[in-house]
């Protein structure tokens, strides 16, 4: 009867360590959400020439430079992502959102110039403003990076946007997102 007993939690053990294997664990998707908070008097603006310069009074932001474009703050926003899952689905919303400029003329970007004068090229941070909104959307997704094997999604997000000629900043940004299990993954 001993070698039964021994038999069964022999079997036990295996059945479960192949499972383990041959049928890894599946995990429910995770919910993420960051917001950040930007008032109107963290915003200074100034007119040089005709052109608006925007300068926030906060730490995290930088400015656009993407050639051609207005140069806007913006601010990197990371999630670290739980063990073996990547970022399905996202959504970056502007909440209290207020004019604090009207017809802005907002610098714009000049070519970056490395040290031995070489023009810098490549794509840039936010699609080229034609008119209209700028940038288009609230918050970009950058894509994902790892470090010391842990999974790193950022995004970038755009407080101060110009929509119709004026300067509109929302004082509350969220990024929500979505995750799922890397089998699993179709990557934004």
């Amino acid at each position: 009867m001993r070698n039964g007993v021994v038999s069964t939690i022999v079997a036990v053990v295996v059945f479960q360590l192949l499972s383990s294997v041959l049928f890894p664990r599946v995990s429910a998707a995770e919910e993420l959400s960051h917001s950040i908070t930007l008032s109107k008097e963290q915003i200074q603006i100034t007119t040089v020439s005709g052109s608006s310069r925007i300068v926030v009074r906060e730490d995290g932001y930088e400015l656009l430079n993407d050639e051609g474009a207005p140069e806007l703050p913006f601010r990197l926003v990371s999630f670290l992502l739980p063990q073996g899952e990547a970022v399905q689905l996202f959504e970056v919303t502007a909440h209290s959102e207020v004019v604090i400029k009207r017809d802005a003329n907002v610098k714009m970007a000049s070519p970056l110039v490395a040290a031995d004068g070489t023009v810098g090229t490549g794509p840039g941070l936010v699609e080229a403003w034609a008119g209209g909104a700028f940038p288009k959307s609230t918050g970009r997704y950058l894509g994902t990076g790892y470090l010391h094997g842990r999974a790193i999604a950022s995004f970038a997000v755009f407080p101060l946007r110009i929509i119709d000629g004026d300067l509109l900043l929302a004082q509350t940004i969220t990024v929500d997102i979505t995750t799922t299990t890397v089998v699993d993954a179709e990557v934004v």
